[in-house]
């Protein structure tokens, strides 16, 4: 059967079960639930995420009133994992909040760790990186207290992905590998897909590039095994960006409209309007005229799946492609405001910082360096809340950058050293390159001072 048609006849009996309120008739309790349960199954297929949420409020109101507090806190916890696939973090953490009151109250200690592990998961969506590993690493405890190695495996998965985040890419493969082992013992193709995937984008990120391709390849083919499409889509997605690392745009190309046929296929905005934008991405360092169009439509699949996060990304991403047109830098500057507002509103702190760091070279660009100054310490602050060391790398350099226009190359000589001793550390080798030409750019213009002023 068609979803559509399921859709049809669930309407029907949806009617003759349910009060004007949308709760149970008297007496048909046992149809309702069931129908509920059909009904959260088509809203799933079809990404609709307010009809989610709209069946499990109805479903939490329903199991408060009858006293089922084993199946509220699961309405709960379901009303938070509707919350954070549309980005909103605060409200996610709120719900998971009160299932988890309900699971200790019910010495639910499964139950605990799960939810645990999604707090977890918010805190690392909004960027607070040292939450969200005390948060896993309770979880994982409740895990080895009662022996649940699958959930183990999962929470090693999500506690690798911490440590990548952190640039501590030795620990993040250490977790990853144990994950690795404990899918592969228990045959879950589908984590297993999941983790080779992540340990290919290590690889991707370390720039080691033949290894990644291998990771990758290896979990397209578990997850063609598994049938698990969206996770296709996924690695498709970045064997795009191994070929792009590569210079080889057609085959990145090819990867990207492969991705992005499945994730049509399988009606997921979300993965429609992300493989969409990594196209414009693409496109923008070669025909910013074709990038254009490919981001105007990946905001709109964007909203379509209410992913507040990708169209905060998005924004920035549209800015930038705005700067390289230098009589379009007002409308890049009114992207970034709106990227910043939105960020604020779902408290997506690296992006936002992303979105005053951008403000600031264009500020600079503008002869303003007052003002990029002021938006190089926002985008500090913010960095330094989510410990984020990668950014506060680029707040160093860029703050060189400052220095060196306004003629203060002492000044921007130690600022470009410790940006490249921060790019050095954390292994991010074309910043640290950038970091080391611009020390000999502003070297070479002290050595000019002197010779002009010993000259005179």
């Amino acid at each position: 059967m068609r979803w559509s048609e399921l859709e049809r006849i669930l309407v029907d009996i949806r009617q003759e079960v349910a009060d004007g309120s949308g709760g149970p008739l008297p007496g048909r309790d046992r149809e309702w639930r069931a129908v509920m349960s059909q009904w959260q199954e088509v809203a799933r297929h079809g990404s609709d995420l307010r009809e989610q949420r709209r069946i499990n409020f109805l479903l939490a109101i329903y199991y408060r009133r009858i006293g089922d507090n084993r199946n509220l806190a699961v309405a709960l916890h379901r009303l938070g994992m509707v919350a954070r696939e549309r980005g909103l973090w605060g409200v996610a953490r709120r719900w998971y909040m009160r299932s988890l009151v309900i699971r200790r109250m019910c010495q639910d200690v499964r139950g605990q760790a799960q939810l645990l592990h999604n707090l977890a998961l918010v805190s690392y969506d909004a960027g607070q990186l040292s939450r969200s590993l005390r948060l896993y690493r309770q979880s994982l405890r409740l895990k080895e207290r009662i022996g649940d190695e699958e959930g183990m495996g999962t929470t090693h998965h999500a506690i690798g992905l911490v440590y990548k985040q952190n640039g501590d890419s030795t620990t993040a493969r250490d977790h990853l590998i144990k994950s690795l082992n404990v899918r592969q013992r228990l045959n879950n193709w589908d984590g297993l897909a999941k983790t080779l995937h992540e340990l290919g984008v290590l690889e991707l990120e370390a720039r080691r590039l033949e290894r990644a391709e291998e990771y990758l390849r290896e979990s397209l083919r578990v997850s063609l095994r598994s049938g698990r499409r969206y996770g296709q889509a996924a690695t498709l997605h970045n064997l795009a960006l191994v070929a792009e690392e590569r210079g080889d745009m057609l085959e990145a190309t090819s990867w990207y409209k492969e991705a992005l046929e499945i994730a049509i296929e399988i009606n997921d905005f979300r993965g429609i309007g992300e493989t969409q934008l990594q196209l414009a991405n693409l496109h923008r360092g070669i025909d910013p005229a074709l990038a254009l169009p490919l981001y105007l439509e990946s905001y709109e699949n964007l909203k379509k799946a209410n992913y507040l996060p990708g169209q905060c990304v998005l924004l920035v991403n549209l800015g930038q492609l705005m700067m390289q047109v230098p009589t379009q830098y007002e409308t890049a500057e009114t992207m970034f405001q709106e990227a910043i507002a939105l960020c604020q509103s779902i408290h997506h702190r690296r992006v936002e910082a992303s979105a005053w760091y951008n403000r600031a070279i264009l500020a600079e660009w503008n002869s303003q360096y007052a003002n990029a100054t002021a938006y190089l310490g926002v985008a500090e602050n913010l960095y330094s809340q989510i410990d984020y060391p990668l950014g506060l790398a680029d707040v160093l350099h860029q703050r060189g950058s400052i220095a060196e226009e306004i003629g203060e190359f002492d000044k921007a000589f130690c600022l470009f050293q410790e940006a490249e001793a921060s790019y050095s550390s954390l292994g991010a080798m074309e910043q640290q390159q950038l970091a080391q030409r611009s020390i000999q750019r502003v070297n070479t213009a002290i050595q000019l001072r002197k010779e002009k002023d010993g000259s005179n």
